[in-house]
């Protein structure tokens, strides 16, 4: 059981990454900073990766779903993009 101060850096920490997240999200779904946001979730989901495996823990859920997350915003970018769906 972790004192006060650790339970409140918990908590601001969960805050500062769902920030993170939702503005990654929005700048994904603008068009015009799509590619921006594109960018910031992939090292966003990257970086959980990477720490999950510097920790030495096993492919889990959280490495498997980072991986997943970061190649279905790219798979949707290019979805949305007019242009690549065109020149099939």
């Amino acid at each position: 059981m972790g004192t006060y101060g650790q339970e409140l850096m918990v908590e601001t920490l969960g805050q500062v990454l769902g920030a993170i997240t939702i503005v990654c999200g929005a700048l994904c779904t603008t068009p015009p900073t799509s590619i921006v946001g594109a960018l910031l979730w992939t090292g966003y989901c990257g970086e959980a990766v990477l720490s999950h495996l510097r920790a030495a823990q096993l492919p889990t859920a959280v490495i498997t779903v980072g991986l997943c997350l970061a190649l279905m915003v790219w798979v949707a970018l290019g979805l949305r993009d007019r242009s690549l769906r065109a020149s099939r």
